[in-house]
């Protein structure tokens, strides 16, 4: 992606095309940082470390053109798919960048984030990027989906969320998964098992506090927005690599 500005010397940098189930199968090596970009193949709905699998419709959602799989970090439920940006990262535990709090520990994966966003996005968006800190704001609707949620590191665009984040950590190092979409979409909802009274507030929700790249992003000299996405993610790289 982007022209050519790939400058990347302290991690090792794998780009994956798999089934979403076979991303998240990966294990760090933690010999030294690392990033993924993934693109899942196919559309799939992820369920979070604690979440029940009888959270979605599984037989609905198999006929809708979803995977349900699970991942090992917490938080609610992501939808991969062609519009979703996953970036995984991963670093030892003497890496200067370790965190032994676990509530400030993906501070410095959001920064990256913020820094990688800030000069490519719309005048008014971009004077309005925030790194979330302290503790989660806790609400059923963002147990059940991480877009309705936000926590530590996770960035946002004024009052709506852009970039989710979730972490793993072992003895040897930390893992944070990373989501940004193209755009936002909801279709996937309706799998949930919930009640249609607790869905109006969800969709609610979401709509408020959930936003896509292309809704924001401004494409330079005439350019794609496209185009702008691979200049994040050069960007993106360079932010972690500096980090």
């Amino acid at each position: 992606p982007g022209r050519g500005r790939w400058v990347v010397v302290k991690s090792t940098v794998t780009v994956l095309t798999a089934r979403a189930e076979e991303g998240h199968a990966w294990e760090p090596s933690f010999e030294r940082s690392e990033v993924r970009l993934v693109r899942a193949v196919r559309p799939a709905l992820v369920l979070g470390s604690t979440q029940q699998v009888g959270l979605l419709d599984e037989a609905a959602a198999q006929s809708a053109g979803f995977e349900v799989v699970r991942r090992r970090s917490g938080g609610g439920v992501v939808e991969l798919g062609p519009s979703a940006l996953w970036v995984d990262v991963a670093i030892p535990r003497d890496d200067p960048r370790w965190d032994d709090d676990v509530g400030r520990a993906a501070g410095w994966v959001g920064r990256a984030w913020a820094d990688a966003l800030a000069p490519h996005l719309e005048n008014g968006f971009a004077r309005s990027v925030v790194v979330h800190e302290g503790p989660p704001v806790a609400s059923e609707a963002g147990r059940l989906v991480c877009f309705a949620g936000v926590a530590a590191g996770e960035v946002l665009v004024g009052e709506r969320k852009v970039v989710g984040i979730s972490q793993r950590r072992t003895r040897a190092g930390a893992w944070f998964q990373c989501i940004a979409y193209r755009s936002w979409s909801r279709r996937w909802l309706p799998l949930l098992s919930v009640e249609p009274c607790d869905m109006t507030p969800l969709e609610q929700r979401l709509t408020h506090h959930a936003v896509g790249l292309d809704e924001i992003l401004r494409p330079a000299g005439g350019g794609s927005v496209c185009e702008e996405v691979d200049e994040v993610i050069v960007d993106l790289l360079a932010a972690f690599d500096a980090g």
